[in-house]
Protein backbone atom coordinates (compact mmCIF):
# COMPACT_ATOMS: atom_id res chain seq x y z
CA UNK A 1 0.00 0.00 0.00
CA UNK A 2 2.08 3.00 -1.02
CA UNK A 3 -0.46 5.69 -1.23
CA UNK A 4 -0.20 8.47 0.81
CA UNK A 5 -3.92 8.95 0.80
CA UNK A 6 -4.98 5.70 1.06
CA UNK A 7 -2.43 5.27 4.00
CA UNK A 8 -3.95 8.63 5.80
CA UNK A 9 -7.95 7.03 4.70
CA UNK A 10 -6.48 3.36 6.38
CA UNK A 11 -5.53 5.30 9.71
CA UNK A 12 -8.86 7.42 10.11
CA UNK A 13 -10.50 4.15 9.80
CA UNK A 14 -8.19 2.71 12.87
CA UNK A 15 -9.25 5.54 14.86
CA UNK A 16 -12.77 5.48 14.54
CA UNK A 17 -12.94 1.70 15.28
CA UNK A 18 -10.67 2.24 17.79
CA UNK A 19 -8.39 -1.07 17.06
CA UNK A 20 -4.68 -1.04 17.20
CA UNK A 21 -2.32 0.42 14.66
CA UNK A 22 -0.96 -2.91 14.18
CA UNK A 23 -4.69 -4.63 13.25
CA UNK A 24 -4.75 -6.34 9.80
CA UNK A 25 -5.65 -3.33 7.65
CA UNK A 26 -7.71 -5.49 5.08
CA UNK A 27 -10.19 -6.82 8.29
CA UNK A 28 -10.30 -3.05 8.97
CA UNK A 29 -11.36 -2.17 4.97
CA UNK A 30 -13.62 -5.20 5.28
CA UNK A 31 -15.13 -3.88 8.52
CA UNK A 32 -15.87 -0.41 7.21
CA UNK A 33 -17.03 -2.38 3.50
CA UNK A 34 -14.58 0.00 1.99
CA UNK A 35 -12.93 -1.26 -1.35
CA UNK A 36 -9.36 -0.51 -1.71
CA UNK A 37 -8.74 2.95 -3.94
CA UNK A 38 -6.82 0.72 -6.47
CA UNK A 39 -10.12 -1.70 -6.66
CA UNK A 40 -12.74 1.42 -6.60
CA UNK A 41 -10.24 2.64 -9.61
CA UNK A 42 -9.93 -0.77 -11.76
CA UNK A 43 -14.07 -0.88 -11.67
CA UNK A 44 -14.47 2.56 -12.84
CA UNK A 45 -12.30 2.40 -15.18
CA UNK A 46 -14.06 -0.85 -16.67
CA UNK A 47 -17.48 0.51 -16.24
CA UNK A 48 -15.82 3.98 -18.40
CA UNK A 49 -14.07 1.75 -21.29
CA UNK A 50 -17.53 -0.03 -21.52
CA UNK A 51 -19.39 2.82 -21.84
CA UNK A 52 -16.95 4.23 -25.05
CA UNK A 53 -17.74 1.12 -26.84
CA UNK A 54 -21.15 1.58 -26.92
CA UNK A 55 -21.24 5.46 -26.87
CA UNK A 56 -22.37 6.99 -30.00
CA UNK A 57 -19.72 9.83 -30.81
CA UNK A 58 -17.74 8.87 -33.75
CA UNK A 59 -14.97 10.79 -32.17
CA UNK A 60 -15.04 8.68 -28.90
CA UNK A 61 -15.22 5.51 -30.90
CA UNK A 62 -11.73 7.13 -33.02
CA UNK A 63 -9.89 7.64 -29.68
CA UNK A 64 -10.72 4.51 -27.93
CA UNK A 65 -9.01 3.20 -31.00
CA UNK A 66 -6.26 5.06 -31.20
CA UNK A 67 -5.54 4.45 -27.56
CA UNK A 68 -5.89 0.76 -28.23
CA UNK A 69 -3.46 0.86 -31.07
CA UNK A 70 -0.74 2.92 -28.83
CA UNK A 71 -0.78 0.53 -26.07
CA UNK A 72 1.87 -1.88 -28.34
CA UNK A 73 4.15 0.87 -28.70
CA UNK A 74 7.07 1.20 -26.38
CA UNK A 75 7.62 3.49 -24.17
CA UNK A 76 4.46 5.30 -24.28
CA UNK A 77 1.96 5.38 -21.38
CA UNK A 78 -1.64 5.14 -22.76
CA UNK A 79 -4.81 4.68 -20.72
CA UNK A 80 -5.41 0.94 -22.19
CA UNK A 81 -1.92 -0.41 -21.45
CA UNK A 82 -2.65 0.87 -17.60
CA UNK A 83 -6.40 -0.99 -17.74
CA UNK A 84 -4.29 -3.64 -18.92
CA UNK A 85 -1.46 -3.79 -16.58
CA UNK A 86 -4.83 -3.18 -13.85
CA UNK A 87 -5.45 -6.70 -14.50
CA UNK A 88 -2.65 -9.05 -13.19
CA UNK A 89 -3.04 -10.79 -10.67
CA UNK A 90 -6.78 -10.68 -11.01
CA UNK A 91 -8.58 -14.19 -10.99
CA UNK A 92 -10.06 -13.78 -14.30
CA UNK A 93 -7.35 -11.62 -15.66
CA UNK A 94 -7.13 -13.43 -18.79
CA UNK A 95 -10.57 -13.13 -19.82
CA UNK A 96 -10.89 -9.37 -18.68
CA UNK A 97 -7.39 -9.02 -21.39
CA UNK A 98 -8.87 -10.41 -23.99
CA UNK A 99 -12.00 -8.29 -24.08
CA UNK A 100 -10.45 -5.22 -24.05
CA UNK A 101 -7.50 -7.01 -26.84
CA UNK A 102 -11.05 -7.65 -29.15
CA UNK A 103 -12.52 -4.47 -28.10
CA UNK A 104 -15.33 -6.81 -26.28
CA UNK A 105 -16.73 -5.62 -23.17
CA UNK A 106 -15.25 -6.49 -19.81
CA UNK A 107 -17.33 -8.19 -17.96
CA UNK A 108 -16.23 -8.10 -14.10
CA UNK A 109 -19.88 -9.29 -12.38
CA UNK A 110 -20.17 -12.24 -14.30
Amino acid sequence: MDCALQIGHLCFRKRVLGVKGTKCNWSVSCECRQELLQLYWLGSAAMFYNSMLVCNSELVRKVLSADQALRNMPGVHCWTAEILAAFNGLHRSEQFTQAVRNGAAILMNS
